[in-house]
């Protein structure tokens, strides 16, 4: 995949253009299992704009995060729907201060809004996907994501359950003014069934205008 380069506040603020699918329901993305239990669940597809980054998950995403949610005040909007962050370069070894993230957002609204003609974003089509879920509520840190992922792992060598992806996590939650203990995400694998694909996004670059 094409490196991106933007830095990484610029491209919280321009993820916030993300494309909207009104076929797409906020019930489809939240949470149906209670915080601290595993479900397996589908995720439908839809389309965003992607740009990937480096960093660091408790520091670096969570300031853009933040000066994203300011952009969505700006606009009257409420953020209702996740972000989806992944973390590709996991299965090759857990994540350093420069390990790759891979960040798509989506928003509930009708507004419309050009699409963004800065360098190193792409439209994507992310597929359906099946995947193992671990729900929590608490800041958004390494540390409860690792929590998630140990939860996960345990219960796929369990039930004979295979990973099929590297593993992320949705923010349901705007951390720019909710108390860290009212935060609610949800660690995600990729499994294998007997319909399920390959996760892999399919990508292509803006159009010209």
């Amino acid at each position: 995949m094409m490196r991106r380069s933007l830095s990484l506040l610029s491209t919280a603020a321009i993820l916030l253009l993300a494309l909207v699918n009104p076929s797409l329901r906020a019930d489809d993305f939240l949470p149906n299992v209670e915080p601290g239990k595993i479900v397996v669940r589908t995720i439908p597809g839809y389309p965003a704009i992607e740009a990937e980054i480096e960093g660091s998950v408790e520091k670096d995403w969570e300031r853009g995060f933040r000066q994203g949610a300011r952009y969505v005040a700006s606009i009257e909007n409420e953020l209702r729907w996740p972000i989806v962050v992944t973390f590709p370069d996991w299965l090759n070894q857990p994540p350093q201060p420069k390990a790759r993230m891979l960040v798509h957002l989506i928003l509930n609204t009708q507004r419309d809004f050009a699409f963004p003609k800065e360098k190193g974003l792409a439209m994507t089509d992310q597929p359906t996907v099946n995947v193992a879920c671990y729900a929590l509520r608490g800041a958004y840190t390494l540390e409860n994501f690792k929590k998630g992922l140990t939860e996960i792992q345990t219960y796929l060598k369990q039930n004979n359950l295979t990973q099929n992806g590297p593993p992320r996590v949705l923010y349901y939650s705007n951390p720019a003014w909710m108390p860290s203990f009212w935060l609610l995400q949800e660690v995600q694998v990729p499994i294998l069934n007997s319909s399920s694909t390959s996760t892999e996004p399919t990508s292509s670059a803006p159009a010209a205008n």
